[in-house]
């Protein structure tokens, strides 16, 4: 092998490397931000939306836009997810084979794909269901791995346990009263 062929491979490696995301880094920190928000509108508003029309009525073109930007976070994750590195044998993995080989095998690939069905297209023949979306919620598993980076990166992580449980209570309630609401509306608020 010659010095110039070597110099190449070197080249290509740390352009490989470029492009490899550090799973514990700002980068993979931000992403995930932004994916459990993503997350967080889905579990938050299909319900919502599904128990009170009124609030979809006259802003369908801003939900459906919404929505769009959501799905649009989900398929780019799946692509950050493909270039995310993971240890093997103590050493970050930059290997676009076993990296993309690595994600494939995993479950969560599977999930991933289960995520993005889209089922937005059976409104067209049923009507507006926006609890149709209820694959979207799945996605929740990538918001556990930002809830622990901000856990370990925190000053007060006891702060951030009781404002992420207030958190879950709070989504609980939410659900359970629109529950309680769209029943009671089936009886016509009878009993």
């Amino acid at each position: 092998e010659s010095e110039h062929e070597k110099v190449q491979r070197e080249q290509k490696q740390k352009c490989q490397q470029h492009f490899v995301i550090n799973p514990d880094e700002n980068f993979m920190f931000y992403w995930l931000a932004l994916v459990s928000l993503a997350v967080l509108y889905n579990l938050w508003t299909c319900i919502a939306r599904e128990a009170f029309p009124e609030i979809y009525q006259d802003t369908e073109i801003v939900w459906f836009v919404t929505d769009g930007v959501c799905d649009l976070l989900y398929l780019l994750d799946i692509f950050v997810q493909f270039r995310t590195g993971y240890l093997e044998k103590g050493l970050i993995v930059y290997s676009s084979k076993k990296l993309a080989a690595h994600y494939i095998h995993s479950r969560y690939f599977a999930l991933d794909l289960i995520t993005l069905l889209p089922l937005d297209l059976v409104q067209f023949l049923i009507g507006v269901h926006p609890l149709i979306r209820f694959p979207r919620f799945i996605k929740v598993y990538r918001s556990y791995r930002f809830i622990y980076m901000v856990e370990t990166r925190t000053v007060y992580p006891n702060m951030w346990r009781v404002a992420n449980l207030s958190h879950v209570l709070f989504l609980g309630s939410h659900w359970f009263a629109a529950f309680y609401f769209m029943i009671s509306k089936a009886e016509n608020f009878r009993g």
